[in-house]
């Protein structure tokens, strides 16, 4: 079977769409409802929307098995949605070790890429679902013209715990210093950081 450019193939075992009490009909009308939402992302986000809406919240007696096939993908962008929790922070920093690996950026880039993506994540599983459970945190990152721009966001409601209210702001602190034009802004639907870094080592990067 030939694929256009764009097109999103995907594989997966009955456990997915298997629920006790549902019928077969009923489960694959959600995944194709699913993955009409979020079949224009990564392979990863797929995978990881569709296993996390159809399989994250409830028991399974069948082993779920996904796999996501985009020809033509565009290579110089990441993106994953991670559950809030800390344990996910090795996953991502993994995930990112290699995306960055695999477009050759300089150590000193990817260290500055994995500092500043890992704090802003971080902020998000302390601070925006501490009352709530079941929160995710999206990354995205561009590599356009020796830059990556960076997104982390989240759709909580930000609260520092009480030994941090004296001290807020260290987190962001950490990202200003190894990223460019650090913003960040809340609302009623979330909080969203942004940055960019540069994809280029300087002299001084390499010296040090």
């Amino acid at each position: 079977v030939e694929f256009d450019p764009g097109a999103c193939l995907i594989l997966y075992s009955d456990g997915l769409i298997e629920q006790r009490g549902q019928s077969l009909a009923v489960g694959l009308d959600l995944l194709e409802k699913h993955a009409s939402d979020v079949a224009d992302q990564t392979p990863d986000a797929v995978c990881n929307e569709l296993f996390g809406r159809l399989a994250g919240n409830s028991e399974r007696d069948d082993d779920v098995v996904v796999l996501v096939m985009k020809p033509g993908m565009d290579l110089q962008e990441y993106h994953m949605v991670y559950p809030a929790r800390p344990e996910e922070l090795r996953n991502l920093r993994a995930s990112l070790r290699e995306w960055a690996r695999d477009r050759g950026l300089p150590r000193q880039v990817c260290d500055d890429l994995l500092i500043s993506v890992g704090e802003a994540t971080s902020n998000s599983i302390r601070h925006a679902y501490r009352d709530t459970i079941g929160g995710t945190v999206t990354i995205r990152i561009t590599l356009v013209n020796e830059q990556l721009n960076v997104s982390v966001s989240d759709a909580g409601k930000w609260r520092y715990p009480y030994d941090e209210e004296a001290f807020p702001g260290l987190g962001t602190n950490i990202i200003d210093s190894v990223s460019q034009d650090l913003h960040v802004s809340t609302s009623g639907s979330g909080t969203l950081v942004t940055f960019r870094v540069p994809a280029k080592a300087t002299a001084d990067d390499v010296r040090g």
